[in-house]
């Protein structure tokens, strides 16, 4: 499913005879602009085509045209009221109304809560859908894989989506990338779902767990079909007291069921995680299921309930798993500024959250993503990006211009802002400590080379100051900075480079080869500088042929895959990484969490896991001054 062009016709809000030509090819197509340009009115629009698409008699406000590919055809709607206009790659017409399977099964709609217009689409098309499912409660026939056109999908669906992965065969690609991107270690022994008496029920019902007719006040056709399956999951023997039973309410009634999560996975192990998730979402709907929850132990050993996981954790788990629940479904998701209320590290590392896709997912999922944050921008993959800006007789213009560009309108002063306040802070820290300085591109970098340090030489006093530089562009930026370089008072400068694309910032840095062994790691030296680029040390192990290549001995350079956390990968559980099969070679990408790995993971392997370094190490001490 691949959206490639759109003319809005006339006028909707500040989109004035307004297009937008995709490339057909990407998975994601990002639209920035500052805050109050109006990029939310593009997804407004997009909610009103495809509500016209759906349903022909709804009155829409502007004629358009819109392409897109689906199965393999290309189809050109055009609507000039009051007719249409339309055709297939190979010109043959389209009779209207469209037909289902040249739609998009799906609209996914992920709200952030600053658009009162589509936060009340949202509402209206769930009291649309809720009033679907009642009319159809009785119904045994009822197909539950008949799911509602337009989801709406935030917070209210955390513990949801992640019950249904976590429900999955423990080998689904999803489900090992999700307990790696939470820290979580195990799951725990049961499943705890709340179910509330629904607004359909008789006013003097109860829940009678004994009577299966008055069993879930008394819920009929397809609802009594699936609430009995879960019913009938076994329970753990010999749990503690607790709430759980029939749980009665001043004005309502609760029934508290804890079943066992083995048993419970076992027996739904036969529907797709598709059909797991419409069924939890349709009991949520009708109003029979409040909540569901598991508790898991993080990597830590802390054990938590779905629901306490962080916003910021889970931003990148909705997409990940709507679009993996979805893929056997063509698509549209629109993500209306995901990034809003992000804490800027979470930010800078969205995008990169998104790599893990699977290939499925993705050619049936067209992802459009709005955002005004620069940092968010900077990890996005493609070099052009949408930029929307308000022109003062033409509305709202859409120009593809180079990412970077971009960065620079979004931010004006602010990355500079934080690249001065940066500056003072290295400068501050070279007063205090008097010591060499090792920038590094990544923010757990410092914790993984202080342990390794630490093993290593256990009776030395580090001899330099580890310094996390916000990427590697930073990173050579400030060892080029003569201010840092004179502070340092003689003092080495060192900055260290994964093996991926900051190899160009690595190679562009000097002419000048202090070291020319990968084994060691490479070494350039500003010329005339006592100020020094080092890639990382490439280890004698499987990760070698994801920097240089098994067959022609060439190093892959900027292609490379290879950050700090793959050093250990003889180390650690295997878990940590996955195969990317979209690239040649099938390299294995680090999707474990950074911060848990550094601090928690790190810290328990054996001494011989760190030996990797010692020669950087040897390197680094051979140029320090003696005192």
């Amino acid at each position: 499913m691949r959206l490639k062009h759109l003319h809005i016709v006339g006028e909707y809000k500040n989109l004035k005879d307004f297009k937008l030509d995709f490339d057909g090819t990407s998975l994601i197509d990002v639209f920035v602009g500052k805050n109050g340009t109006g990029k939310s009115n593009l997804f407004e629009a997009f909610l009103e085509i495809f509500k016209h698409l759906y349903n022909n008699n709804y009155p829409i406000g502007f004629n358009y045209k819109l392409h897109y590919e689906i199965g393999g055809k290309t189809i050109e709607l055009h609507w000039d009221d009051p007719k249409w206009q339309n055709k297939l790659d190979n010109n043959e017409k389209v009779p209207a109304p469209i037909a289902p399977n040249l739609l998009p099964s799906n609209l996914l709609i992920y709200y952030s809560g600053h658009n009162d217009t589509i936060g009340n689409f949202i509402e209206d098309f769930n009291e649309t859908h809720r009033d679907r499912l009642n009319r159809n409660r009785n119904n045994e026939n009822f197909n539950s894989d008949d799911a509602r056109l337009f989801f709406g999908i935030g917070k209210e669906y955390k513990t949801i989506l992640l019950a249904t992965t976590l429900l999955q065969s423990d080998d689904l690609h999803l489900k090992q990338i999700i307990k790696q991107k939470l820290s979580i270690d195990s799951v725990g022994s049961e499943i705890k779902l709340v179910f509330e008496k629904p607004f359909f029920a008789s006013k003097d019902s109860t829940f009678d767990e004994f009577d299966p007719d008055a069993r879930f006040w008394g819920a009929q056709g397809y609802f009594r079909g699936i609430l009995n399956e879960i019913w009938d999951v076994n329970k753990i023997e010999n749990t503690p007291v607790r709430d759980e039973g029939r749980i009665e309410k001043e004005d309502s009634e609760e029934y508290i069921l804890y079943r066992s999560f083995e048993d419970f996975k076992n027996k739904f192990a036969a529907k797709s995680i598709f059909e797991v998730f419409i069924t939890l979402d349709n009991l949520k709907t009708i109003g029979l299921l409040k909540e569901i929850d598991i508790e898991v132990t993080l990597s830590s050993g802390k054990k938590i309930s779905l629901g306490q996981f962080s916003d910021g954790q889970f931003q990148s788990v909705y997409i990940l798993s709507i679009t993996e629940i979805f893929k056997e479904h063509n698509c549209i998701s629109l993500l209306d500024e995901p990034d809003a209320f992000l804490h800027p590290e979470w930010q800078f590392t969205f995008f990169d959250q998104l790599t893990n896709i699977s290939s499925a997912s993705s050619e049936s999922n067209h992802l459009l993503i709005s955002s005004h944050s620069a940092i968010t921008l900077i990890k996005f993959i493609k070099d052009k990006v949408n930029y929307f800006e308000l022109h003062e007789t033409k509305g709202l213009v859409s120009n593809k211009i180079p990412k970077k560009i971009a960065v620079n309108k979004l931010s004006k002063n602010i990355i500079k802002l934080h690249e001065q306040e940066q500056l003072l802070s290295i400068i501050n820290t070279i007063q205090i400590e008097n010591k060499p300085l090792l920038f590094t591109e990544g923010k757990t970098d410092p914790l993984i080379l202080k342990e390794a340090y630490n093993r290593l030489f256990s009776d030395e006093e580090i001899p330099f100051i580890p310094f996390y530089c916000f990427g590697h562009k930073s990173v050579a930026q400030i060892m080029r900075d003569q201010d840092i370089q004179n502070d340092m008072n003689g003092l080495p400068i060192f900055g260290l480079f994964d093996f991926d694309k900051a190899f160009n910032t690595f190679n562009g840095f000097s002419d000048e080869f202090f070291i020319n062994n990968l084994g060691e790691g490479t070494v350039k030296q500003l010329v005339g500088k006592e100020v020094y680029a080092m890639m990382l040390p490439v280890p004698e192990n499987g990760i070698k042929k994801q920097v240089i290549n098994p067959t022609t001995y060439q190093c892959y350079n900027d292609r490379s895959v290879m950050t700090i956390e793959h050093l250990f990968f003889d180390y650690v559980d295997a878990t940590n990484f996955i195969e990317d099969t979209s690239i040649p070679g099938n390299p294995h990408r680090f999707v474990g969490d950074k911060v848990n790995f550094a601090k928690n993971i790190v810290p328990g392997l054996n001494n011989d896991a760190f030996e990797i370094f010692r020669p950087m190490f040897e390197f680094i001490k051979s140029k320090i001054p003696n005192p």
